[in-house]
């Protein structure tokens, strides 16, 4: 019955340390600035969410194989909530930010300047894989309350950039 309630501790306490590693205890920052404009090549995406990560990668791919830019930066924009929306029905684009409009992208991948726009600005730091699901989930649980408080009303689709080069996630709710 010890050894039991030994191995019990010991499987907690390293549950505890995945999490802690895996960032579940940080917390987000949250500010009001203005964000962008951002130059980005992309991809539009309907259906589920967690399929954003497969139409990335192609974006990536897309761009570093045209040699078009070298980019360390990623978007992705949810144009729907997902509690009023169906899967199947979600729409998004995700992408890479270029540092200038790259005007000879072929179908199906497009190109445009996201403009200058103030802003809720969570910010997370990517510890592993589960970052994003754990920053995204932090974000969206205070995003509201933090409008709110600062009397501000949201206005447009959540973004969230991945700046992999410093480490960090940074998630975008426009607002008035």
């Amino acid at each position: 019955m010890r050894i039991i309630g030994i191995i019990i501790a010991v499987l907690f306490v390293c549950f505890l340390a995945l999490y802690f590693f895996a960032g579940m205890f940080d917390a987000v920052s949250l500010e009001i600035s203005e964000v962008g404009p951002y130059a980005i090549v992309y991809k539009e995406h309907t259906g589920p969410y967690d399929g954003l990560t497969v139409t990335l990668r192609d974006v990536y791919g897309y761009v570093t194989k045209k040699r078009m830019q070298w980019t360390t930066k990623g978007i992705e924009i949810f144009y729907d909530d997902p509690k009023t929306v169906g899967p199947r029905d979600q729409r998004s684009i995700a992408g890479c930010v270029t540092d200038t409009l790259l005007t000879n992208v072929a179908a199906p991948y497009k190109s445009q300047i996201l403009p200058k726009t103030p802003a809720i600005v969570g910010t997370v730091r990517v510890r592993s894989f589960l970052s994003n699901v754990f920053g995204t989930q932090k974000f969206y649980s205070v995003k509201d309350n933090f409008a709110r408080e600062n009397k501000r009303a949201l206005a447009g689709p959540v973004m969230q950039l991945y700046d992999m080069a410093a480490r960090k996630i940074y998630y975008f709710a426009p607002v008035k």
